[in-house]
């Protein structure tokens, strides 16, 4: 057996650690999940022996991350790689020496909702093999540890090998999933400083398309409206394109800024509408606006069934509000 997985991974591994029945060895460069986390406490709860390697790096430790202080107390080995070897980049585990998890998916957040993820699952014996050697190799490298660190906020800026901008999305999506205070690490020259957000956050702007009102007039349609609170569905708009326009027919996306109009984004509507010859064709719009900023519009021509889909990110688009 060898399955490829590439949306809902953490679903798919889950079910795999609730299985085991005699050991789980992993070798995670970032682990922020909880419920993989807690996947592991369990198993330990059923006297399943727990082995794990994890690398020595900040958003392990940070006190939005899983405390491995609790995966020790109940029975868990902890091997701390240390950079200064060589950076251990692993994503992997195996499960009672039968099935083996790996891939480019680490056990974090980050790693679930945001990016382009992969892993596989394969019950070869071969392949087991190799990656049980592998992890033994890891364990000879790396001490086991009897505690680990839990980082204060301020003393993050003394770890190496950071990359803010990762850890702040990090931390981004663990808050947004655990409800907590959004809290965004800014660094400088000489010092790193906390900065407290709000944690309701709203469109900045009203977000909208511009529009011929008739043939020679512009106007602007608002559909999502400033201070909507994210995320952000809107209502389907419905607008109308003629034939004597039809050629060069666009759909521009703006944003309010009161003085003046933000261009987002603008896409040709050819590939909706092509090739009718109908007076009239009915456009329908809809906007969806995320917490990341990401924007997603969808536009559909009623007559062909066709839609565009645009898509955007853009963090000004989203302010916090307490």
């Amino acid at each position: 057996m060898e399955q490829a997985y590439f949306k809902n991974i953490k679903r798919e591994i889950i079910p795999y650690l609730n299985d085991a029945k005699q050991e789980v060895v992993v070798a995670m460069a970032w682990f922020t999940s909880d419920d993989l986390f807690q996947a592991l406490i369990d198993c330990l709860g059923r006297n399943v022996s727990v082995e794990l390697v994890l690398l020595d790096n900040a958003s392990n430790f940070m006190y939005y991350a899983p405390d491995f202080n609790e995966f020790i107390k109940a029975g868990g080995i902890l091997h701390i790689a240390k950079p200064e070897y060589r950076f251990m980049h692993h994503k992997f585990c195996v499960i009672d020496k039968k099935v083996v998890v790996t891939g480019s998916y680490n056990w974090t957040y980050y790693a679930e909702t945001r990016n382009i993820e992969n892993i596989l699952i394969s019950d070869q014996k071969e392949i087991i093999d190799l990656y049980i050697k592998e992890f033994r190799g890891l364990t000879s490298r790396f001490d086991i540890v009897s505690s680990c660190p839990r980082i204060e906020w301020e003393d993050i800026c003394a770890y190496d090998h950071i990359d803010f901008d990762d850890l702040n999305f990090e931390i981004e999506e663990i808050a947004k999933a655990r409800d907590l205070p959004q809290r965004k690490i800014l660094r400088t020259n000489t010092s790193v400083t906390i900065e407290e957000r709000p944690i309701n956050p709203v469109s900045r702007y009203n977000i909208g398309v511009k529009v011929n009102n008739n043939k020679s007039n512009t106007g602007f349609l608002p559909i999502i409206p400033e201070g909507a609170k994210l995320p952000f569905t809107s209502e389907l708009k419905t607008l109308y394109t003629y034939k004597e326009n039809r050629n060069n027919v666009r759909c521009v996306i703006l944003c309010d800024k009161k003085d003046s109009k933000g261009l987002i984004a603008q896409r040709p509507l050819t590939d909706i509408i092509a090739d009718r010859n109908d007076n009239e064709l009915t456009i329908q719009i809809q906007f969806t606006l995320v917490q990341s900023g990401d924007l997603v519009a969808e536009i559909r021509c009623i007559e062909t069934g066709k839609v565009l889909t645009v898509r955007t990110t853009n963090m000004e688009l989203v302010k916090y509000e307490d």
